[in-house]
């Protein structure tokens, strides 16, 4: 689960802060890890962008519209109906250096697509 960067999250930023690109490969390993023993996983609060592309069966539109905000980056990507964006608290100091727009075949190789909202 991605962060909201209010409150405590925002006062305790150095203990709490990791890039989701950096966390792909375990996150990976812990959902497989759980999908396979038949328990059911969710991936929130993160933009889909930054997400390894096998676990997009395991996403989900997970911020709520009046807290949803798409940044600049977000203007030309295909993903913004499917994508939980980020929180209107959001400040690039807890931005992934993997923000980027997606395309529609970016999207075409997502495995689990459609993408189910919360």
């Amino acid at each position: 689960m991605g962060i909201e960067s209010t409150g405590l999250a925002k006062k305790n930023y150095e203990q709490l802060w990791m890039d989701p690109a950096d966390y792909q490969k375990n996150l990976s390993q812990a959902t497989f890890f759980l999908d396979i023993r038949g328990i059911a996983v969710s991936i929130y609060n993160l933009p889909l962008c930054v997400l390894d592309p096998v676990l997009g069966r395991f996403y989900r539109q997970s911020i709520s519209d009046w807290k949803n905000l798409f940044i600049d980056a977000c203007q030309t990507c295909s993903a913004t109906h499917a994508c939980a964006g980020f929180f209107k608290s959001h400040s690039t100091k807890w931005q992934s250096r993997n923000i980027h727009p997606l395309s529609a075949d970016d999207l075409k190789h997502m495995q689990g697509a459609p993408y189910e909202t919360a």
